[in-house]
């Protein structure tokens, strides 16, 4: 599943929050229903998630298995 917003949102909802880090290294919190997140998400490579960093791949792949 791709890490998209409406994904990310959903998930969170489900599971919690989730950290991600963009490319310029700002670590933001993923709150449900957040809207200025956007563009932070479609360049985010880093995710942190129950404590565990993932990479946008990895994070892709968990959110397919939960």
């Amino acid at each position: 599943m791709d890490a998209t917003y409406e994904n990310l949102t959903a998930f969170v909802r489900k599971h919690g929050s989730v950290t991600i880090l963009d490319t310029q290294g700002r670590a933001r919190k993923l709150p449900s229903g957040e809207t200025d997140v956007l563009d932070v998400i479609d360049k985010a490579d880093r995710f942190v998630f129950e404590g565990k960093w993932y990479s946008r791949s990895e994070f892709e792949a968990l959110m397919d298995q939960l």
